[in-house]
């Protein structure tokens, strides 16, 4: 949603010839490079498009209306006041970005004063693929020609260019990360870039489940966490922080995808390493938490219970799941735990008989834990934490342990 805009009365009724030229200085941007003077293609496939244009012929007053810029070189002693030619900064200012603010400015007025036969050529300006990144340009474009209401404008387009900033589909995936890479930097003196840096960052890390496998496989936040180390420390405590018992096995679900992705590509880029990093955090979390409340996992929770039926998840995750939690987290505390939730509630679930996949991972499972126990055996009656089990599963336990080497 955009602010209204002000349309004073024009100085006269029909006003067709412009008066004034923008025109963009020499390239100088080998010399000083602004932020978005240099875009490389992105995994995005978005890559900067320049028009040839170099000149835009305009009208002073609707300049002035729309930019204090404008208003103060017109009204001051500048250099410009009374010539035909202004020049503009290109290393600030692109020529497609200038051109989409003047695309605005003139159809905004059109649309007000329709009786007007003012149609300067670029009022058919269409906008490039990268659609994004030009947004960004022209709202620095605006910021610096002094227009808070085109600004304004800008940043809400920014959002709708991103769903509201509060979506997780494909496309979204890798212009999230690329808007907030953006606002973030601007965020201290814009308010509205502030605000959306707010919204950004809690859709990349708010909802594990959904973000990791959306936004952490992409190589825009990659490169932005790679070259903020403390952003990258703040957004990862962040995202360990949602952690909880009802989203711990989704959340390890969502990281054995965003890994899959990582590990398909055919090499590992530097970009990886902080995605990976916070992933293996996360990963190891969600392990302590389903090894913690194994019980509660494999008797009341349904989406484990689902897993042993073939309804969520693949046999795949199953067994991933299973080992990671094992290979991660059993210890002398909770072996006996593991293997009571493994044998008394998992493979006793009707479903497990009739498929011998899950019946073979249940199966190695258990094994796990029998090795473990059988190995700190005398560790663990020296703990106390055999005492803590009721003879069902003692006994249970026994079957797959030496019956002398149990009670020794």
């Amino acid at each position: 949603m955009t602010e209204d805009l002000t349309h004073p009365q024009p100085v006269c009724s029909d006003l067709t010839l412009p008066d004034v030229i923008l025109a963009l200085g020499p390239d100088e941007r080998h010399t000083s490079p602004s932020p978005k003077s240099s875009k490389n293609k992105s995994s995005c496939g978005l890559q900067a498009v320049e028009t040839d244009r170099t000149d835009w012929p305009c009208h002073k007053f609707i300049l002035e209306m729309y930019s204090s810029y404008f208003s103060a070189l017109f009204e001051s002693e500048f250099r410009e006041y009374g010539s035909s030619i202004v020049f503009l900064p290109r290393g600030i200012l692109s020529a497609l970005a200038l051109e989409g603010i003047l695309h605005i400015i003139y159809v905004d007025w059109i649309r007000a004063h329709p009786s007007l036969t003012i149609a300067p050529s670029f009022i058919l300006f269409s906008e490039p693929s990268n659609h994004l990144e030009h947004l960004q340009d022209m709202y620095l474009a605006a910021d610096y020609l002094g227009m808070p209401t085109i600004r304004t404008m800008l940043a809400n387009r920014l959002s709708d260019a991103v769903h509201q900033i509060s979506c997780y589909c494909p496309r979204c995936a890798c212009r999230v990360p690329q808007l907030f890479s953006f606002t973030r930097t601007f965020a201290h003196t814009h308010v509205t870039l502030d605000r959306l840096t707010t919204l950004a960052l809690q859709l990349l890390t708010g909802d594990p489940e959904k973000a990791i496998p959306t936004f952490w496989v992409q190589q825009e936040l990659g490169r932005l966490l790679l070259l903020s180390p403390d952003l990258h420390e703040q957004m990862s405590q962040i995202l360990i922080g949602c952690l909880n018992k009802c989203n711990a096995i989704e959340t390890l679900h969502a990281c054995y995808t965003a890994l899959v992705s990582l590990d398909s590509e055919i090499e590992s880029s530097p970009w990886h390493q902080p995605l990976r990093q916070t992933l293996r955090a996360v990963h190891f979390r969600v392990t302590g938490i389903i090894a913690a409340n194994f019980n509660f996992y494999c008797s009341e929770y349904p989406t484990l219970l689902s897993c042993i039926d073939g309804i969520n998840y693949s046999f795949a995750f199953l067994d991933y799941l299973l080992q990671q939690v094992l290979e991660e987290q059993m210890d002398h505390s909770n072996a006996g735990l593991l293997y009571q939730g493994i044998v008394r509630h998992l493979r006793t679930r009707r479903s497990v008989p009739h498929c011998m996949e899950v019946s073979a991972i249940l199966e190695k499972a258990r094994a796990m834990v029998v090795s473990f126990i059988a190995q700190e055996l005398s560790e663990m009656r020296k703990l106390g934490t055999l005492n803590k089990y009721d003879t069902p599963t003692l006994e249970i336990l026994a079957q797959g342990i030496s019956w002398c080497q149990f009670v020794c």
